[in-house]
């Protein structure tokens, strides 16, 4: 049905068949214990008989075959970042970056012919800061002369599924630059050859960095193979709804893995090519003619006459001598033999690109995205969408602290050694930050002390810009006139910080029954921002005052972690990109002045309900979730939630002898954590302010459901501890909901925290081939970064989340997303461990029901309320309340006034010559609100409260040239799609935002 359009007529049919004998019997052999990430994709292996006249055929076309020498170095994956770089443990890899770069550098300067690509900075920096002058200008001079290319450019070679958009354009931010500064150069391929799938919105921005193509390789089994059959392996991506043809990105599909073709690997093994006729085992014509056999079979993949080949593969090229050595020789016999009609020439992804935009092709167009990803019909990887969610929280949170920490120091005017001297401690957050961006780091498929180091290295760069952020804080509310004259940025004063206020912690208040304590909220959001505290105290007789002395409603809850202490619960108001700060104090009445909350204990024949001024949630005699009334709009939907576990599957059942595992999610059955018939331990606790209902379901998961007075998000955080497995059984934990709405078995997700996409049940959108379902369940998987939805076409089921988790739907009406997961089997990828969790994790999610047409209105504003809360630090009151009133600045903002309701101040990140990067992003998608998804001006030179913008120039994503400057490839392609707005050039100061836009400004900032 898909035969080639071209092929080799002399070629026999026996060779053919022995061929495809060859490789399935390769792909259907018996798996090792351990297995390679590689080990499934398509493979092409050397064919076992060459037909010289086939592949020397006179109507054979000549072909370039464009060798691409690299190596891929994963920023942690078995071994931790700097065991890779140093080289350490080698009994669990063989692997040493340093090593590579030295050889690399050593064999380039051999011979000018040779290149080589790199893409990992965060390895690479490592090694620049360690070499001499005189080596540095050698690699300038490699870099000058093309035979050292930058690709990607990142800090990492990030995730595509776990990752927030925002992570993403920082450590893409900081490689490149990095290779500005260092080099003045400036990437121009996205390389993506080993992330586990492939987003919509990663090409998007990749586009708006400037890219010309995108290269990549993880797609579904299935689709790759038409693609290859059709010769459709190379693509225009169109990957945004918004932007249509202006972010349209050529893209291609590796033909098997980013690896060295099959015998050809030099440097661990693979003959070596012999061609001095006065040594024995000549071997180079046999060899040329394999490789030309192979080229020929890869050629009928592509539409014009250059072939890709990768050479290399993880962590190589330690022995770079070796390979270049062989490479060459078998370089020079194949150019020097006319027959073959191949050029062989080293080259790179940009040189393959020049090369293939010259055949002037018109190009088929793709749309939608490449999730999710199987290397086999039982073999999805959607179960790392969820593995290691309590790495994934602490991603995001250290994501919110560090734009926190950047937009502090960039309204502080800092200079001179100050300014240094921050930055200096800000990298350690930014190097961190950038690295758990990895696509084995948030995506939680690394070993256990990899991952520990992960959060190891978020934890100390947060320590490091939190010495910053409390100095800077106390400045500010000492009223310091000039904060560039403080001489230590690790002195936090009194200022102190809560990091496990999640797990009801904090020193700092553990004595505030007989001393105040002030609570300083800085909020990084252009909008005032209303907030809910939620503190650890040891006391229910407590009050709160507000900045100005007024007296803050607040109330005492149980804490549902320790049982002789107290949640005190009170509602913050927050200046756009400000702080003000709270006092926490014993309370003069006898009783308290904060509201005690009522507590019942739930009765199994009485259903009951609680409300706040948007919602009546009811629950059912058995203590679950049973409707959802939303009183402003008067609409009800009947809401049931249920968890359950999906059996990992141990690979021994008779389809597929795969198994469940870090990446891959398998059921084998699914079953309710208690039975349906059972009554769950519940407690309503009823206030002015917030209302609960918890409910314990076992010993291992409990859950608390929360309605804050006046918010239209009904609050879910469940805390999961190390889940049940002395049944021998691995867990994934579901929670799954059941709505009354006619969904027709389709959901919306976003792609990574930008546009959203929709979904079907069992169905793969774009495939124009029948589809084998052979995992119903791990199909329909496909992530969720910020915000889920369900809809009947009237109303709507909206779900954010604090972290990036799976989702699906099962069945009409239903949803749900992927909690934990207890593995007790490795899944065969590489890691070669099981992923046993056995830490508790508590993970929230919120739920709205809305209209649909104004449902967006508030999900896009409270998703980024999540994502960007609050940063709350302390300090004790050593002199009165009353004093810091009088003396301090307990109230500010820097901002003139508040941004507008759909624009959201991404970035303030201040570089060290002083200019900052600030970027606007327009956080509604066309069509999603009658007034808010419509494009909006600002004016940056009145943005500021205190600060002048003394100049500004815009560039294009990652801020390393300017945007009037960005020029990228055209291409001919099969359909075309203008933007929903076309774009508004800056005008002086004024910036207009279309919908999704993001844009991106150096500014000088000057004081007032």
């Amino acid at each position: 049905k898909y035969q080639p359009t071209q092929s080799f007529r002399s070629a026999t049919k026996m060779k053919v068949l022995l061929f495809l004998f060859v490789f399935v019997a390769f792909a259907l052999s018996s798996p090792e214990k351990k297995f390679d990430r590689h080990k499934y994709q398509p493979k092409q292996l050397p064919p076992a008989f060459v037909d010289f006249e086939a592949i020397t055929a006179p109507n054979l076309p000549e072909l370039t075959l464009h060798v691409i020498s690299h190596t891929h170095d994963d920023i942690g994956w078995l071994k931790t970042v700097d065991e890779y770089y140093v080289g350490s443990d080698q009994k669990i890899q063989d692997a040493g970056v340093q090593y590579i770069l030295d050889g690399v550098i050593a064999a380039l300067r051999e011979n000018r012919e040779r290149k080589f690509i790199y893409v990992e900075i965060g390895f690479f920096i490592r090694w620049w800061h360690q070499q001499t002058a005189e080596m540095q200008e050698v690699t300038r001079d490699l870099v000058a002369n093309g035979q050292l290319e930058f690709i990607n450019g990142g800090w990492c070679m990030n995730d595509e599924a776990g990752t927030h958009y925002t992570a993403v354009i920082d450590q893409m931010t900081s490689g490149h630059q990095f290779l500005f500064d260092t080099f003045g150069v400036k990437p121009r391929i996205g390389w993506h050859i080993d992330p586990f799938g492939h987003a919509s919105s990663q090409a998007s921005m990749f586009a708006q960095m400037g890219f010309d193509a995108f290269f990549f390789g993880r797609i579904d089994y299935a689709d790759h193979d038409y693609r290859n059959h059709t010769k459709d392996m190379e693509f225009i991506w169109r990957n945004s709804e918004n932007f249509g043809k202006e972010t349209d990105i050529w893209s291609h599909l590796l033909y098997t893995d980013y690896c060295y073709f099959h015998g050809f690997n030099f440097e661990n093994g693979d003959a070596p090519i012999q061609d001095d006729p006065r040594i024995y085992d000549v071997n180079v014509k046999e060899r040329s003619d394999t490789l030309a056999a192979m080229v020929r079979q890869r050629a009928l993949s592509v539409r014009h006459n250059n072939v890709l080949m990768p050479f290399g593969c993880d962590f190589q090229f330690e022995k770079a001598n070796v390979n270049y050595k062989n490479m060459d020789k078998l370089m020079k016999y194949v150019n020097s033999h006319p027959e073959y009609k191949i050029k062989m020439v080293y080259s790179t992804p940009s040189m393959y690109l020049d090369y293939v935009h010259k055949a002037s092709l018109t190009w088929s167009v793709k749309t939608g995205d490449f999730f999710p990803y199987a290397d086999g019909p039982h073999a999805y990887w959607t179960g790392y969408f969820t593995s290691r969610p309590g790495l994934k929280g602490y991603v995001r949170s250290v994501n919110n602290f560090a734009h926190s920490a950047d937009k502090l120091v960039a309204t502080s005017a800092l200079s001179g050694s100050t300014l240094t001297n921050v930055l200096n401690e800000i990298d350690y957050l930014d190097d961190g930050f950038a690295i758990a961006q990895h696509h084995d780091a948030v995506a939680g498929t690394e070993k256990q002390h990899v991952a520990n180091d992960y959060a190891k290295r978020l934890s100390i760069g947060a320590d490091h810009a939190g010495g910053v952020f409390a100095t800077l804080m106390d400045g500010i509310v000492n009223n310091v006139s000039s904060l560039n004259e403080i001489k230590s940025v690790s002195a936090t004063g009194d200022w102190t910080f809560c990091p496990l206020l999640n797990e009801s912690i904090c020193p700092a208040l553990t004595s505030v029954s007989s001393k105040p304590v002030a609570v300083s909220f800085y909020n990084p959001l252009g909008w005032v921002v209303d907030t809910w505290a939620r503190l650890p105290v040891p006391s229910p007789k407590l009050q709160v005052l507000g900045p100005n002395g007024e007296s803050v409603p607040s109330q005492v809850l149980t804490n549902e972690d320790f049982p002789n202490q107290y949640t005190l619960v009170f509602s913050a108001s927050v200046p756009a990109l400000g702080h003000a700060v709270y006092f926490v104090q014993a309370s003069s009445s006898k009783t308290g002045n904060s509201f005690r909350s009522r507590v019942s204990n739930g009765n199994e024949k009485d259903s009951v309900s609680m409300e706040n001024d948007v919602y009546k949630v009811g629950f059912s005699s058995n203590g679950k979730l049973s409707s959802v009334l939303n009183k402003k709009s008067s609409i009800t939907v009947s809401l049931v939630q249920n968890f359950m576990w999906y059996n990992s599957s141990t690979g021994n059942n008779a389809l597929s002898i795969q198994p469940s595992g870090a990446y891959i999610f398998r059921p084998n059955g699914t079953y309710p954590v208690v039975p349906s018939t059972y009554n769950l331990q519940t407690t309503l606790t009823q206030g002015p302010l917030v209302s609960e209902f918890k409910q314990v379901w076992n010993k291992w998961l409990t859950q608390v459901i929360r309605l804050y007075k006046g918010s239209n998000q009904l609050e879910f955080e469940a805390t999961v501890q190390p889940m049940d497995i002395s049944d021998g059984l691995g867990k994934e934990l579901i929670g799954r909901f059941h709505s009354g709405l006619n969904t027709r078995g389709t959901w919306s997700a976003d792609s990574q925290g930008l546009e959203m996409l929709q979904r079907e049940y069992l169905k793969r959108p774009g495939f124009p081939f029948a589809y084998n379902i052979t995992e119903p369940e791990s199909m329909n998987y496909v992530p969720m970064n910020e915000v889920a939805y369900i809809e009947d076409g009237v109303n709507r089921l909206t779900f954010l989340t604090d972290r990036s988790r799976g989702c699906a739907v099962q069945g009409n009406g239903q949803f749900e997303t992927m909690l934990q997961r207890r593995i007790l089997h490795d899944d065969w990828r590489g890691v070669g461990e099981n992923l046993n969790e056995t830490e508790t994790v508590r993970l929230f999610q919120w739920l709205s029901f809305q209209n649909s047409t104004y449902s967006s209105r508030t999900s896009r504003r409270d998703g980024l309320l999540i994502n960007n809360r609050p940063t709350l630090s302390f300090a004790p009151v050593k002199t009165s309340v009353q004093d810091w009133i009088a003396r301090r600045n307990l109230k500010s903002s820097a901002l003139s006034a508040q941004l507008p309701a759909n624009v959201h101040l991404l970035n303030l990140k201040t570089l060290r010559d002083g200019r900052v990067i600030l970027r606007l992003h327009h956080i509604y998608s066309f069509g999603e609100d009658p007034v808010l998804s419509q494009p909006v001006a600002v004016d940056l030179s009145t943005l500021f409260s205190k600060l002048s913008v003394v100049s500004v120039h815009e560039t294009q994503l990652t801020a390393n040239q300017a945007k009037n400057s960005v020029s990228r490839k055209t291409w001919k392609k099969a359909s075309e799609a203008n933007p929903k707005f076309k774009p508004v050039p800056l005008v002086g100061t004024k910036v207009t935002l279309r919908p999704m836009e993001i844009r991106t400004f150096f500014v000088r900032l000057s004081k007032k």
